[in-house]
């Protein structure tokens, strides 16, 4: 992957420190509307319906949350050695975390996915996306510094390179 120099100077790994915080978010937000689809569930009509759609979405949720930990993976192994990696790694393993704890929870609803899921279940889910969510907050606070070298401003070129380049 080619490295690419901010206005700053400060380097990084080309288009993945824009494409992880995405994809990871995606994968949050996914697994979110599944837990509102279990908490609606458990009223009187249409659980099938709410049930079901809270498998689907834990599925497409698992896929897309491996994707960013591939993604995560390879943005991990371009950081410069020290506390950048280091909140990497903590946030990957959070995100494993929270992927293993809804695998665990798509494998056991398949034999009921018909049926709303216990409350405790959605209870743990709930603290789970809290957690994602806050690690994902940190991580993508780490980014920033990172790619600008310690301050929080934008990576983004100024508006006269703009005006000149066209």
């Amino acid at each position: 992957m080619e490295r690419v120099q901010g206005r700053d100077g400060a380097e990084r790994n080309g288009w993945l420190p824009t494409l992880h915080p995405t994809v990871v978010a995606g994968a949050t937000a996914i697994l979110g509307a599944s837990l509102i689809f279990d908490v609606l569930a458990q009223g009187e009509g249409n659980q099938y319906v709410y049930a079901r759609g809270s498998f689907v979405l834990v599925g497409i949720g698992l896929l897309v949350g491996v994707v960013g930990v591939i993604v995560l993976v390879a943005e991990i192994v371009g950081l410069p050695p020290g506390a950048p990696r280091r909140q990497g790694r903590m946030h990957l393993a959070v995100v494993d975390v929270a992927l293993v704890w809804f695998a665990i929870d798509y494998v056991t609803r398949r034999s009921t996915s018909f049926a709303p899921q216990a409350l405790w279940k959605s209870g743990l889910s709930g603290l789970v996306l809290v957690a994602l969510a806050v690690s994902h907050v940190l991580e993508l606070r780490q980014v920033e510094v990172t790619l600008v070298g310690g301050g929080l401003e934008a990576d983004a070129p100024e508006p006269a390179a703009i005006s000149d380049a066209s």
